[in-house]
Formats: structure tokens, C-alpha cells, sequence
């Protein structure tokens, strides 16, 4: 009887944990609605792109490119200097430069120039169908007593024609918009804004609000939005009807900037020195979209596509049709099939496909919920964007639909949406049901499965291969400010461990992230603050660090896409170990290694970036902050500065030689033993790179690396050769980020902070180092190590 009653509640154990391992979250990566990036570092700062058929002609600083579909890099064409402009034609293709206009022939690939009588720099180009057909429109620059700032050709003539704007005119921009033209030019004292209809003679001036001009202008609705010379400030004017003066101008504040302005349907997209952003007829004025890093120098639209033409790449924005879109919404958390009335209701789901059309960051949600039994919508909400859940107060006993609808950029609802249901049964109807459940449980026990649920139950929920305690090890680091008077003192540095440490990584978990890490506390008393934490088991220690992390920022790059990585494999069990003194008046870090460690140095931290998100210590974070041991650039650091530094420093950053067993300084080899006979190190904190002539080969799966963890060390280590800013960007983001915010507080743990710095160091203007590189840490000891900020030592 006890062994059927012992095989019931091993039934029900396991009901309750599957259950809880279905419920739980997944994570999924952030799709952007740019598309087809290409590589364009040899055109140098782009300027402007067309197409012609499958071929797409790509115009820079360097030159004219060709780039076809399919194909992963660009052709050079003849012409190697700066190209400021494109314009298609029949059969070649306009080509504006500093040194005139030139016709390019696709298929001989020659370059004829043209007849313009200025030899000036070409700035824009543009078609009309009037006066004749592929009439082509050129802005040229112009100075002193010239009168050829704008010149028409029309097809079928041999040479251009002059259209007298006046002298010292220089045409900065030309839209066309239908059957007419408008004009943005500069020159004292009549530049500003021209206007061209089919059947005038020449260009009618209308708008000279600004002495120095137009730089850029584009209609939008019955506005005209334009940009000064002066300041290159985005302003819009009301020229329309002709017969009218135009208004005054009116300013656009919060941006600029601007380089380039081009609308579509109700949008109008505007690319400044800062990125790209954009304007709905909605709203009250542009906003950053997030989606360009860089300077957009213009736009060129080709069908259902705009290119966004920036300083250092070339993007596509797709879906400006009106077709359908399938988001593909999942529900990935929904309400359980039993629910009670003191029940809240929550529901979480993720977009399958974009296509195009929005981002994660900019996607819009509606959420229906209406009572089936009385028709009634209780609630019908329009989410804010990058808003994938939705909670509503507990509901009576009934029957309930709810509805989730995605919406794009444009606020266009997705062809398809999620649907669920959601029962809410009384109390009475509640526990009879559970009732009911533990009978036919305890008879399909005792009558069905009996021996194979006992012996099922005890392999799989209890044996080795799963490990089910959740744990927590607070190991912090405390930092005492010393007062006297009203006035900061100095500060006290002081370590406390609460519990001895296991570190268990599982291999293959879909999201592969240093979030996986999980610390397990084991049974032992509580250590006293200072205590060094030492390995108990090194056979475990050296099998499983043999692979590399895969972690979600390495599935951002160019060919990992989807990919998952295997995460760190193995288990670490430490130990307390002998205390020691660690009070002392400020966080010291030593460099050492083969370069140039002025690099690290916290004062040349980007103030904006860094020193400002420091709250309450920005004035003190030099002083908690100090660099010893500094050497010469290309000076090798000694065994003895090595040791100097384990005992006086708190984080080391080594750069340099070594292997399995052994780092290779100035004066000789510093061996695993060395360390392993030292009785104890003050530092806990240890960055491992390899120089770009020399490697760690093997270090990650040897001795040396077991002995510093033994003595308390938490230790990042590099496996690849990476040297792109990663000691001048990624040092400084991982120390900052232990760092609290304001005090008393406390700052990210370790492996929040080691997030922090790849994401600083990867979108550094000189990144470049290679999806392998991004795999390229292993780390060793307890991800929870933080920083706390008191003026008491808790």
C-alpha cells in the first residue's frame, strides 16, 4: 500500500513540473526592416544611387560602381573620381560630377562629356515629361558674372539650354512634381525658391526668405519642406496657390542637421547628419527611426523599394505597397484552460515575419477581449510599440475570445492575427474538477502504472541528467564612503560572501546566453566577509571549458543569422577559503602586457557616454578608479610586476603570450605553480587577451587557468586573437558597468557587465573583428559577482 501511495505522489509531482517547463518564456532576436546591405567601403563616403534593369550604379567619393543582383561585390567603372549625382536614361546614364555632366554607356562602359558651357560641378539631376519627353533638368554650380546655374535639355537637341536664372545663381536641388519643377537654389541677392510649370519660358522666382539659399527642398502635401545653406535646418513653407506671396517660413525644431528629404504617400523621410528619421501627415514633426547609425546623404525609390543612400552603407526599406501582410503572430504564454475569478489574465506572443514592414522596436499591437456568453469587448487596447504582452484584472465565470493584431509602420493592420480562448470556471465547478483529476490519477497509478511510472519517475526527475534547484550565490563587493564633515573622505573597498558557489551551464539551451548561467547554493554555513572561495573539484574543472560561448549579440552578425551556439559546458564547485584584509581607498586595476596601456586609462572614457550615466559618482570615478603598474607602449610586463599585481589590484587587464600552463612575460615564464604557492591574491577580477602577434593556445582548458580560479579569481578569457578597441572600448564598459549607477545601490553583476562591454565594443566606429571573434570568451567563476555602493558595510 505505501509503495502504490509513494507511486501516486510521484504522479502528480511530475504532472506539476511538466506543466511548469511548457508555461515557460522563449526569447527570440530582433528582426530590422533593412534589407540587403551592401558592402561599399571601396566607394568611400556614398553620395547617390539608380538602377538600369538588374544592375544597380552606385556613385561616391572613389567613383562609379556597378553592382549587380546576386553578386557579392561591386565593379569599378572607368571613372574613378567623385560622382555628386545619377540620372537613367534609354540607353546610359547621367552622371553629375565636380568637373561637369558626363553620359556613361552600360554596355561599352565609356564616358562621353557633355557640351555645358560652365565647366562646373554638377550637384542634381532630374526628368519632367514637358516640354518633351525625358527631359532632363541640370543644377550646376555658378559664380561671378555666369548666368547658367540651370540648364534644361530637352531630347533630341544637341546641347543643352541656358535658362537664365541670373548671375551667381548655384541650383542646390531639384524636385520634379508632375508637369512642373521646383527649384532650390543660393546666390545673392535673389536666391531661394524657383518655380518652373509646362509652358512657362523660364523658372518664376517665389521665395527669398534667406539670403544664402536653398540647400534641399521636397513638397509634402500642400507644404513645401526646405532646408537653408546657412545652417542646413529643416523649415516648412505654404507657397501653394501660385497666385498667392508664400507665407513666412516655419521652423522644424528637433532636427537637423538635414542632409536629404524624399516623401512617400504620407511619409516623409528625412536623412541628417545623425541618422534617418521620419514624418507621418499625422504627427506633429519628424522622429528618429533608429534604423540608419550614420549620415544619409540622399534616397533614391525603385518600386516597392527606397534606398537610403549613408556615409559608410547603402540600405533598402521595403513594403510601400498595399499588399497583404502575414506577421505570423505566436502566442508563446496564454491563460491555462482553468481559471478562476481572482484570476489575472496574461498573454505573451512574438512576430514570426516582418517582412519589411516594421521592427521589433517599432511594431504596434491591438488587443481585443470580448465576453462570448454576452457579446460584450471589455477591453480593445492599442499597445505601445515593442509591447509583446498584455494583462487584464481577474474575469467572472464565462466563456471570453481575445484578439492580437499587429500593425506597421504605416498603421497597417497584418492580414492575419492570433485568437485565442479563455474559460473561467467557479469555484464549485473548480474543485470538483480537481477532485475528480486526483481519483483517476491515483486509479491509473494504481492499476496501469504502477512499476514503469516508479521506475520512470526515479531516472528522469531524479536522477543526474537534470538539476532542479534554482539558486542564487550573493557575492558582492562593497564600497564604504568615508565622510567627515559633510565632505568625502576616501572610500573602502570590502568583500562579503554569503555562500560557498556551484556553477552549472546546460549545452544547447535556445537562447545561449550568459543569462543561462545559473549560481546553485549549496548547504553550508554562512562565510565571513573576506573569505576566498577556492575549487573543490579540478577533475570537473578541466573537461567541460573546452567550448565557446554562444551568446545572443553573436547571432546579430553578418552569417550567423538563426544560428544557435553551443553555450558553456560543465560545472565549477568552490570553496571558502582563508580570509584577507581588503580595505583600502579606492578599486585599483593594473594593465599589463605588449601595448600601449594610455588606451585604458578612465579619463579617456567618453564623458557623454559613460561618466554622465555614473549619477552621484561622476565626480568621484577617477578616484574610485586608479591605474597601477602603468608601463611604456610595447613593453613587456615582468613576472614580478605580474605577481605586484594579483596582491595590490583588484581587476587586471593582461595582454600578451601564453599557453595551457604558463604566461610568457619580459623575464621569463610565469608558471601555474607560481601561483597555486601563493597563499593568497587580493585581485578578482582577471581579463585575458592575446596580443595581435601571440595567442592564449590552450590556456581556457589548463592549469593556469584552474589555479587562478582556486585562489578566488573570476577570470575572462579570450580564445582568439582580438585587439579591434577592445582594450580601449570593452576594458572601459565592463569596469563602468560593475560600477552603481547612484548610492547606496548596486551595479550590474558580472555577466550583465561583460553584455556592456561587447555591446559597446561591437558598435564602435572601428569594429572589426569577425562573428568568431564575438565567441571568443570563456568565463570562469561566479556570473553574480557585483558591486554595491554603501556608506555602511551591511
Amino acid at each position: 500500500m505505501r509503495r502504490r501511495f509513494a507511486t501516486v505522489l510521484l504522479a502528480l509531482l511530475g504532472f506539476f513540473v511538466t506543466a511548469r517547463a511548457i508555461g515557460q518564456e522563449k526569447n527570440f532576436p530582433l528582426t530590422s526592416a533593412l534589407k540587403a546591405r551592401v558592402d561599399v567601403s571601396q566607394v568611400g563616403q556614398l553620395r547617390a544611387v539608380c538602377r538600369t534593369g538588374s544592375d544597380f550604379w552606385i556613385g561616391g567619393e572613389k567613383g562609379l560602381f556597378r553592382w549587380s543582383s546576386g553578386e557579392d561585390t561591386l565593379k569599378p567603372t572607368a571613372y574613378s573620381k567623385t560622382v555628386n549625382c545619377l540620372q537613367p536614361a534609354q540607353s546610359h546614364l547621367w552622371v553629375g560630377t565636380p568637373e561637369g555632366l558626363f553620359q556613361f554607356y552600360p554596355a561599352s562602359g565609356s564616358f562621353a562629356a557633355t557640351p555645358i558651357k560652365s565647366p562646373e560641378a554638377v550637384f542634381c539631376l532630374t526628368r519632367t515629361s514637358q516640354p518633351a519627353p525625358e527631359t532632363l533638368w541640370i543644377g550646376v554650380y555658378c559664380t561671378g558674372n555666369y548666368d547658367n546655374g540651370l540648364y534644361r535639355w530637352t531630347n533630341g537637341e544637341r546641347e543643352p539650354t541656358s535658362m537664365k536664372l541670373g548671375k551667381n545663381r548655384t541650383v542646390n536641388d531639384l524636385v520634379a512634381n508632375g508637369d512642373s519643377l521646383w527649384i532650390g537654389a543660393q546666390g545673392f541677392p535673389n536666391g531661394g525658391l524657383y518655380y518652373w510649370h509646362a509652358g512657362d519660358n523660364k523658372p518664376a522666382h517665389r521665395e527669398n526668405w534667406t539670403q544664402k539659399g536653398i540647400q534641399r527642398l521636397q513638397p509634402f502635401g500642400r507644404s513645401l519642406l526646405v532646408t537653408d545653406v546657412a545652417e542646413f535646418q529643416l523649415f516648412r513653407l505654404d507657397p501653394l496657390p501660385l497666385t498667392n506671396p508664400p507665407g513666412p517660413p516655419q521652423r522644424i525644431e528637433g532636427v537637423g542637421p538635414v542632409q536629404s528629404l524624399h516623401s512617400t504617400r504620407d511619409t516623409l523621410w528625412v536623412g541628417t547628419n545623425s541618422g534617418l528619421f521620419r514624418w507621418r501627415s499625422n504627427e506633429e514633426g519628424p522622429k528618429d527611426t533608429g534604423l540608419v547609425p550614420w549620415a544619409v546623404k540622399s534616397f533614391y525609390r525603385d518600386g516597392d523599394a527606397l534606398w537610403v543612400v549613408a556615409e559608410r552603407g547603402l540600405f533598402r526599406i521595403d513594403g510601400f505597397d498595399n499588399g497583404p501582410w502575414n506577421p505570423k503572430i505566436v502566442i508563446d504564454a496564454k491563460p491555462g484552460w482553468f481559471n478562476t475569478p481572482d484570476t489575472s489574465i496574461s498573454i505573451k506572443w512574438h512576430v514570426g515575419d516582418y517582412a519589411a514592414r516594421t521592427t521589433q522596436d517599432l511594431v504596434r499591437f491591438q488587443v481585443s477581449l470580448q465576453n462570448d456568453d454576452t457579446g460584450e469587448t471589455l477591453s480593445k487596447e492599442r499597445l505601445i510599440p515593442a509591447r509583446f504582452d498584455f494583462s487584464h484584472e481577474p474575469l467572472p465565470p464565462g466563456r471570453y475570445t481575445y484578439e492580437v493584431r499587429a500593425f506597421d509602420l504605416d498603421d497597417r493592420g497584418g492580414s492575419t492575427w492570433a485568437t485565442g480562448s479563455i474559460r473561467v470556471f467557479s469555484y464549485r465547478w473548480w474543485w470538483g474538477a480537481g477532485t475528480l483529476f486526483v481519483v483517476m490519477t491515483a486509479l491509473l497509478g494504481i492499476l496501469v502504472i504502477y512499476v514503469p511510472a516508479r521506475r520512470w519517475l526515479l531516472v528522469h526527475l531524479f536522477g543526474l541528467r537534470y538539476s532542479l534547484i534554482p539558486g542564487y550565490c550573493p557575492n558582492e563587493v562593497f564600497i564604504r564612503r568615508e565622510e567627515h564633515d559633510g565632505d568625502v573622505t576616501g572610500y573602502s573597498l570590502y568583500y562579503r560572501t554569503n555562500s560557498a558557489v556551484r556553477i552549472r551551464v546546460a549545452i544547447g539551451q535556445e537562447s545561449g546566453s550568459l543569462q543561462n548561467i545559473t549560481a546553485l547554493n549549496t548547504p553550508r554555513s554562512e562565510l565571513s566577509g573576506g573569505q576566498i572561495l577556492a575549487i573543490v573539484d579540478e577533475q570537473d574543472f578541466d573537461q567541460p571549458w573546452g567550448q565557446l560561448i554562444g551568446d545572443r549579440w553573436s547571432q546579430t552578425c553578418p552569417g550567423r543569422t538563426g544560428v544557435q551556439s553551443p553555450v558553456i559546458a560543465g560545472q565549477v564547485m568552490l570553496k571558502a577559503g582563508p580570509p584577507h584584509d581588503r580595505r583600502e581607498s579606492r578599486i585599483q586595476f593594473a594593465i599589463l602586457g605588449c601595448f600601449a596601456p594610455s588606451n585604458v586609462k578612465l579619463e579617456t572614457i567618453p564623458a557623454d557616454d559613460y561618466l554622465n550615466s555614473l549619477g552621484h559618482l561622476r565626480s568621484t570615478a577617477r578616484r574610485v578608479g586608479k591605474v597601477t603598474n602603468k608601463l611604456d607602449a610595447m613593453q613587456y610586463a615582468t613576472v614580478k610586476m605580474f605577481e605586484a599585481a594579483l596582491q595590490e589590484a583588484d581587476i587586471i587587464l593582461f595582454v600578451g603570450h601564453g599557453d595551457s600552463d604558463r604566461l610568457h612575460l619580459e623575464d621569463g615564464p610565469l608558471p601555474s605553480t607560481k601561483i597555486e604557492n601563493t597563499p593568497t591574491v587580493r585581485c578578482r577580477l582577471m581579463i585575458l587577451d592575446a596580443c595581435s602577434t601571440a595567442s592564449l593556445d590552450g590556456f581556457t582548458r589548463g592549469t593556469f587557468a584552474r589555479a587562478l580560479v582556486s585562489k578566488g579569481v573570476h577570470v575572462i578569457a579570450a580564445t582568439e586573437t582580438i585587439t579591434a578597441n577592445f582594450t580601449s572600448v570593452f576594458f572601459p564598459a565592463l569596469f563602468l558597468g560593475l560600477l552603481p549607477a547612484t548610492g547606496p545601490t548596486t551595479g550590474n553583476d558580472l555577466a550583465g557587465a561583460i553584455r556592456l562591454g561587447v555591446t559597446a565594443w561591437r558598435n564602435s566606429p572601428k569594429w572589426n573583428a569577425t562573428d568568431r571573434s564575438l565567441d571568443a570568451f570563456l568565463l570562469f567563476g561566479d556570473p553574480s559577482l557585483r558591486i554595491t555602493f554603501t556608506k555602511e558595510v551591511q
